[in-house]
């Protein structure tokens, strides 16, 4: 079975969401930059749960999840770039950046008439 783009991102995102069966899910505000490693970490531990608590799921899907993900090179910045595809499906201002407002105060300057009072 080949994996799609669409379940591999759905996988990761499962993952990182604090809810995945919510109707309106967000991202869990800690894992919104996660570490490569820490998520494969997370699979595999899922993994494992589900295999030692012999429920009939399919993890074929999820192992090969795990496999793409330990493909992915860090200096390809394949990772970061998936993670932040995910991250702003989920939150799309998450990495637009909008220009603070820039509020300048007046200088105020002593003139020999104000140092009396």
């Amino acid at each position: 079975m080949k994996k799609t783009d669409h379940e591999f991102k759905d996988i990761i995102a499962e993952i990182l969401l604090i809810d995945p069966t919510s109707s309106h899910p967000k991202i869990h505000p800690a894992r919104k930059e996660m570490k490569k490693g820490a998520l494969q970490k997370q699979l595999d531990d899922m993994i494992l749960k589900v295999e030692e608590a012999e429920l009939d799921i399919d993890l074929a899907p999820y192992k090969e999840a795990l496999v793409l993900l330990r493909k992915m090179r860090p200096a390809t910045g394949e990772y970061d770039a998936l993670l932040k595809e995910i991250v702003m499906a989920y939150h799309p201002n998450r990495y637009i950046k909008t220009p603070k407002k820039v509020q300048i105060n007046p200088k105020v300057t002593l003139t020999a008439k104000n140092e009396g009072q």
